[in-house]
């Protein structure tokens, strides 16, 4: 076994006939994912292909069996290389940098890539910033799903806007800990919501 995530376990194995190294996901029938996560990964990876995310080889739908097959990264994941003068980066993390950011709404844009130069459409960047806020949230219980953030930004518009200007206030993210899906999906609809309130009218 190679780890455990969100999804469940993640093993380490090789293909029979080509002999080439996998790493397969097993979904955790008693974990945070079902079957609409499932399918939203295996649509999401087989329409995106880049050099920088992993390549999903296959997957098995086989009665309650669900497993994800992608291509074994042999130098290991980013976190192995998130190294300082050898001591791991464990202490300091993007959300103890970007909290302080989301508070002000003033500091949004320092959020944005650089490379960008403020060219990008404001209202899906708003849209971006509060559902990136919910992905903060302490206690990862009351995070949205990947599946809910991938869909999420599908739906952010790719069309710039007239006007922009700061949010009024962002929604609640706090949820409790019995969040259904469909509460967490109500929470991710409020984000984009408050992103598309965050321009002039």
């Amino acid at each position: 076994m190679l780890g455990e995530g969100g999804f469940g376990p993640v093993y380490k194995g090789r293909l029979h006939k080509t002999g080439q190294l996998v790493a397969v996901k097993q979904l955790d029938r008693n974990g945070l994912q079902g079957n609409r996560e499932f399918l939203v990964e295996v649509l999401m990876l087989s329409l995106l292909h880049h050099q920088n995310l992993v390549n999903l080889i296959g997957y098995c739908a086989d009665g309650e069996q669900r497993l994800l097959v992608y291509e074994y990264m042999q130098l290991g994941s980013l976190e192995d290389h998130l190294l300082v003068t050898d001591i791991r980066l464990y202490n300091t993390s993007c959300d103890d940098k970007a909290e302080p950011i989301f508070m002000e709404p003033s500091r949004f844009s320092e959020l944005a890539d650089p490379m960008l130069r403020g060219d990008f459409p404001k209202k899906s960047f708003n849209q971006a910033v509060a559902i990136s806020a919910m992905c903060l949230q302490e206690d990862a219980t009351v995070r949205p799903l990947i599946s809910d953030v991938v869909t999420a930004l599908s739906c952010l518009p790719l069309q710039g806007d007239a006007g922009y200007s700061r949010p009024i206030s962002p929604p609640s993210p706090r949820l409790s800990d019995a969040t259904t899906s469909r509460e967490r999906e109500k929470a991710v609809a409020e984000a984009i919501a408050w992103g598309s309130k965050s321009r002039h009218k």
